[in-house]
């Protein structure tokens, strides 16, 4: 009921912030007006094709991520992002310090995992360190979720047009075909 209630009240600023009644967001996303106010009281689950459909009439990347981490389809469960100052200045400082550490930790990584190819080639300390320094990695995808919503909410940047420019620049260095 808890993740009912975040997802529902995410729901409720979105169609608030669209200036429409229950029964106007109801009918352009596929749902009554009844059901759209058990979601958003948190009474009820939201159906995968209502919450796409909200996603895409709103454009919500709060929703989008918040959807992600609770229904487990996100890569990691990020700490909870409304006790973080999302003040732009903030975020880049954070996200600069985040990149930089990353940045060392898969350097020595690189050099840790120099010739092995399994957990066993790894001896007990090294192991341990191979750990810190994927705790170190994952730290900066925290600080890209904040960024992605920060940039969003606050000057619109629309992350469909950020992956569509990845996969473009993915393509062009040949990470993918």
């Amino acid at each position: 009921m808890y993740n009912n209630g975040i997802i529902g009240g995410i729901i409720k600023h979105e169609r608030e912030k669209l200036g429409l009644d229950q029964a106007e967001f109801g009918l352009k996303i596929g749902a009554s007006q009844s059901q759209l106010s058990r979601y958003e009281a948190g009474k009820k689950a939201v159906p995968d094709d209502i919450i796409s459909n909200i996603i895409r009439l709103t454009k919500s990347v709060t929703l989008i991520q918040t959807n992600a981490v609770i229904r487990k389809v996100a890569l990691y469960n990020i700490p909870p992002l409304n006790n973080i100052d999302t003040h732009i200045m903030t975020v880049l400082h954070v996200f600069e310090k985040e990149s930089l550490e990353a940045a060392d930790a898969a350097l020595q990584m690189r050099n840790l995992c120099l010739n092995k190819r399994s957990k066993e080639d790894f001896k007990p300390f090294e192991y341990e360190e191979l750990l810190k320094h994927i705790e170190q990695m994952v730290d900066l995808y925290s600080a890209i979720n904040v960024l992605t919503l920060v940039a969003h909410d606050q000057f619109g940047v629309d992350p469909d047009e950020i992956a569509k420019r990845l996969t473009l620049k993915y393509i062009d260095k040949k990470y993918i075909k």
